[in-house]
């Protein structure tokens, strides 16, 4: 057994969904662990793999969200927080990204808001809360979060970037 490796395993993956046609999307959280042993820094070792990618997602009719957690370092552009730069960010078709709200001291206030849009004309983002909540399954009770939908905001990811970097160093 191995983990799944993007740069050899998109024909298994297309016959799984051959065999099980009512599965249309396909999550991987991180993004950077299904590379293999390519680096997704290097345009070069990545490129083919999402030339894969994408083919296997055209093939399937299959879409695709890859997570990445950014790393801590500041900066007001959202596409040099995504991890692999410029060989993720130049292959993807849209980009989002999720962070608590620079305008609440409450942790659990959130934005969702747009780093890159091939596909939309509206930039848009969104606020949401994540709220506790109870979940069931096999009669078994649970704790987690269910996400409240907020209000529309005109700000993208840099916007927000920018406003919680200047907060950083008020508080320096």
């Amino acid at each position: 057994k191995r983990p799944l490796d993007l740069s050899q395993d998109c024909d298994v993956l297309l016959d799984l969904v051959k065999q099980h046609p009512d599965i249309k999307l396909l999550i991987v959280d991180p993004i950077t662990g299904v590379f293999g042993n390519k680096n997704i820094n290097k345009n070069e070792e990545a490129n083919p793999v999402f030339e894969k990618l994408i083919d296997f997602c055209e093939a399937s009719g299959i879409a695709f969200v890859g997570v990445l957690h950014v790393p801590k370092r500041t900066t007001n552009s959202s596409i040099e927080k995504i991890a692999g730069g410029t060989a993720v960010a130049g292959r993807a078709k849209s980009a989002f990204m999720l962070s608590r709200d620079p305008d609440s001291e409450d942790k659990h206030e959130h934005v969702l808001t747009m780093v890159k849009w091939n596909y939309a004309s509206n930039m848009d983002g969104i606020k949401y809360m994540t709220v506790p909540a109870t979940a069931s399954w096999k009669g078994k009770q649970t704790s987690t979060v269910v996400i409240e939908w907020g209000e529309v905001i005109t700000e993208i990811a840099d916007d927000v970037l920018a406003k919680q970097n200047s907060k950083s160093v008020e508080h320096d």
